[in-house]
């Protein structure tokens, strides 16, 4: 009989939760499903609007100016008093199209009615004709800027909305389209980016300017449109180029990575470079392209890292925890005595029986740590406001003093920011938050990582030691003095 692996059972779980993923969260493979979608070539053509290098700042992806509208630019070109009773149109819309009427019943001096052309005057077309150009003229430029207002009114609406929803919505920069149709009916058509990168929102009130800047430089290749069902020929290759590609900037020249994989997806496979029209086809192509989409998280983030993962074992690149190791059956063996006082002596010279609680405790908190020390996983429950925030902060700082590292994860951002005002402030900037993704989050992270290094840069560790033992004197002390005041009151 076969023996299987703790590797292929890691695999075998993580395949089948993939498995599982797929049937409850639908794969999007069309970007008009998305929330909503902005092809960089059409916005480069409004007043005001401004992408890649013509971006008045360097950092920005696109920059969008609110334009002024004056009552100059509302108020139309008059009309010569030749014509104007012969305008079959309202001159103050510019939307409408300029048309005159074509004849008129003309009453004569004698009484006698008789129909006049509009065509029958010369002089009247003439000065019709040249009004019509400049009137023309000052309509495409107030549409112009009132469809630069509309798009600037919608990226201000967006900024609304991504503070609101942030943690349901990913607002992303796309290049490099994949389109095909492809021949299982189950799949469809797929039209969608291969390389994505997250972007945000900044605005300047002031100048009255919206950017879009680029969270960082990553690359992430668009995994989901290959799954469920497709394909991939020639797959070794075919994931060293998208590793290859994660290693440069998106804003890079992507057009050799862009001929080399679809060349390599399919014998007759085309990277079209230039085309307006992306149309998919027979076979697949990649077209050029540009473009924002605002898209729902859902599922497919969850998908994305499943699929890392199951990719990091079969490549002997991730080592099984000894959680995921107890999760599929297998045996854990916990550190020996001797083994664990010798990592504990590596962080610090606390005693285990000591907890370090900055916070008011009970004796739940208390059992938590004697779980932990004893268990791979304790899971506490309890309805809001029952003070797991407070109790993980205890947790948090315990075991931060014994040298150990600790991650926090929550489905919503909220409650992590609530939770790191409850660190104590001391050691508040040693916890790294990565909340969303953001400019904001990653500078925060700096802000920890700055920290952090200028407290190892002014550490004295004779001055520490010496601290620790004093402190450590003056808590045996206190908890000796604690057990005799109850032993007298026992008595």
């Amino acid at each position: 009989m076969e023996t299987i692996t703790p590797t292929d059972k890691a695999k075998n779980f993580f395949e089948y939760m993939l498995a599982l993923n797929n049937l409850v969260g639908k794969v999007i493979r069309d970007y008009s499903e998305y929330e909503k979608n902005w092809n960089l070539d059409d916005m480069m053509l409004l007043e005001g609007c401004f992408v890649f290098d013509n971006c008045h700042n360097e950092e920005n992806l696109v920059e969008i100016h609110r334009p002024t509208i004056t009552e100059k630019d509302k108020t139309p070109p008059m009309p010569h008093n030749i014509f104007k009773d012969w305008l079959n149109f309202d001159p103050k819309k510019e939307n409408q199209k300029p048309a005159y009427i074509v004849g008129k019943q003309i009453e004569k001096a004698d009484g006698v009615k008789k129909e006049e052309l509009f065509i029958d005057d010369k002089q009247r077309m003439h000065a019709y004709g040249t009004w019509t150009a400049q009137w023309k003229e000052w309509a495409e430029n107030l549409k112009n800027k009132k469809r630069s207002l509309e798009k600037y009114e919608e990226f201000f609406d967006l900024i609304t909305q991504l503070e609101k929803e942030g943690e349901s919505l990913e607002f992303i920069y796309g290049t490099g389209l994949f389109t095909w149709n492809h021949p299982d009916p189950k799949i469809g058509t797929i039209r969608l980016p291969l390389l994505t990168s997250k972007v945000e929102l900044d605005l300047d009130a002031a100048k009255g300017i919206i950017s879009v800047k680029l969270v960082d430089q990553a690359v992430a290749v668009e995994r989901e449109i290959f799954s469920g069902g497709i394909s991939i020929p020639n797959i070794q290759t075919i994931n060293d180029l998208w590793r290859d590609v994660q290693t440069r900037e998106i804003t890079d020249d992507m057009n050799d990575f862009f001929t080399r994989f679809i060349q390599t997806f399919d014998a007759n496979g085309r990277f079209i470079d230039g085309q307006t029209v992306k149309t998919p086809g027979e076979h697949p192509s990649v077209y050029t392209h540009h473009m924002l989409s605002l898209r729902t998280k859902n599922a497919r983030v969850v998908r994305d890292d499943l699929t890392q993962i199951i990719e990091g074992i079969g490549n002997d690149e991730l080592e099984l925890s000894d959680t995921v190791a107890s999760i599929i059956g297998e045996r854990v063996e916990k550190a020996s005595e001797e083994n664990s006082a010798t990592e504990t002596d590596a962080g610090n010279n606390f005693e285990d029986d000591i907890l370090y609680f900055p916070l008011e405790s009970n004796e739940q908190q208390k059992a938590i740590i004697k779980r932990i020390s004893h268990h791979q996983g304790v899971t506490v429950q309890g309805p809001p406001g029952t003070g797991k925030t407070h109790t993980i902060a205890n947790l948090v700082s315990h075991f931060l003093s014994e040298g150990k590292k600790i991650l926090i994860t929550s489905q919503k951002e909220s409650p992590l920011k609530v939770l790191k005002n409850k660190i104590p402030q001391e050691i508040r900037d040693l916890c790294v938050p990565v909340l969303g993704g953001g400019r904001e989050s990653l500078q925060e992270i700096e802000q920890s990582i700055r920290v952090i290094g200028e407290k190892l840069g002014e550490l004295d560790v004779d001055r520490l030691e010496k601290e620790i033992t004093r402190d450590k004197d003056v808590l045996k002390k206190s908890r000796r003095e604690e057990a005799r005041l109850k032993n007298s009151l026992k008595e």
